[in-house]
């Protein structure tokens, strides 16, 4: 390539760069600030030094263990390749990123948005997770098969970017280029998994969604807390019965001793403590937080069969709830299902240089209705009482 031609692609990825930057760095920001909330670790540090008693990272928890389940999910459902062999190592190679797979999820259930690089290394093909802030993509496109992606690369001597695109892949600083070659796939390489997307908006988050029933969990535990604090013990006595170097004696710190005229010589008083109605509140706000990540559903992918033994439900019942969480599990790792199978094709082009072949699977019926065609064919089949 010319230096000419040289100069008028760097002006060129320069300008995709600064465009990007335009309409993402406000969103970048505003992740970096949620990351910090839900974490609980104040902007500007990297780490909590101060530690609330009435805080607790229910939010952040509750998203790592989705994060992990969907990933070992998303291990099992991998596309069938019609060879074994290519399979089997195919499964290895999935398996031996799945930590990457794993923190890429966390970021798309956090911010609403994860993202998978493959890339090449000493011919060595392999994946990674990239930070969400270190990736920019044309929006008006959307973020699911954009059609290009400029990564940030840290570096000592300053950043460096990379970008892919149909057609080339460059590395460029902000006055060189320091690499150009063709993209042999001719799709790009990254793997963008969003979380829900609504309409043009910009992908949404389950740490989003959820962040104010973390926030309703510790004012309720904050207010439950300090009104337990503020129910000291209360002594009472009657005035003139114990002597003023007696009651000196008796008080302390945490005993608070009134005199009233009609009083016993000396007796507990017991304040009355309400916490009922925060603890219904706290109640709500975990099942409004349960509803919205579906953790529950994710964990219980089966029923047992005793609530239908116990008479709680019938077979029909039961069966329709477990194809309802089916669904549920279904739409939280379709993205990430499709991703993998982008990942599939990319890794096996490049490996064995040829478009993968895969297994025919017969398709499963709707889960609904074979659950409730099995629950009536139960049901039909218990004996009246």
């Amino acid at each position: 390539m010319t230096e000419f031609a040289t100069d008028k692609l760097l002006d060129r990825l320069h300008r995709l760069l600064s465009q990007c930057r335009s309409e993402l760095d406000g969103w970048h920001e505003r992740n970096r600030r949620l990351l910090h909330r839900v974490a609980k670790v104040p902007l500007g540090v990297r780490y909590r030094s101060e530690f609330e008693e009435a805080s607790a990272a229910t939010l952040l928890v509750s998203l790592q263990l989705k994060a992990h389940v969907l990933t070992n999910i998303a291990l099992g459902r991998l596309p069938v390749l019609a060879d074994d062999d290519r399979q089997e190592r195919l499964r290895e190679f999935v398996t031996a990123h799945a930590v990457d797979i794993r923190d890429a999820l966390f970021e798309r259930h956090l911010l609403g948005l994860g993202v998978l690089q493959l890339y090449t290394e000493a011919d060595d093909v392999r994946l990674r997770h990239v930070p969400l802030q270190h990736v920019y993509v044309d929006s008006r496109h959307g973020f699911r098969s954009p059609t290009y992606v400029i990564r940030k690369i840290l570096g000592e001597d300053g950043d460096r970017w990379e970008y892919f695109d149909h057609e080339i892949h460059a590395i460029f600083t902000a006055d060189d280029i320091e690499s150009l070659h063709p993209n042999i796939l001719g799709e790009v390489p990254f793997y963008l998994i969003p979380n829900v997307m609504a309409g043009g908006l910009y992908p949404i988050g389950d740490g989003e969604l959820a962040l104010p029933q973390q926030l309703l969990l510790d004012e309720v535990r904050r207010t439950v807390l300090n009104s337990a604090r503020r129910n000291q013990p209360l002594m009472e006595y009657r005035v003139g019965d114990i002597e003023e170097a007696e009651l000196d004696a008796v008080e302390t710190g945490e005993r608070l001793i009134i005199g009233t005229a009609s009083g016993q010589s000396l007796r507990p008083i017991a304040m009355p403590f309400t916490a009922s109605e925060w603890t219904a509140l706290e109640q709500l706000a975990r099942s409004d937080m349960d509803a919205l990540l579906g953790i529950s559903d994710i964990l219980r992918s089966t029923l047992t069969s005793g609530e239908v033994t116990m008479g709680k439900m019938t077979a029909t019942q039961a069966l329709a709830e477990m194809a309802l969480q089916s669904a549920r599990l279904a739409a939280d790792s379709l993205e990430v299902e499709c991703a993998l199978r982008r990942v599939t094709e990319h890794w096996h082009r490049l490996v064995y240089h040829e478009p993968p072949r895969y297994a025919f699977i017969p398709r499963p019926e709707n889960p609904l209705q074979t659950a409730l065609q099995a629950g009536s064919d139960i049901a039909g089949s218990m004996p009246v009482r």
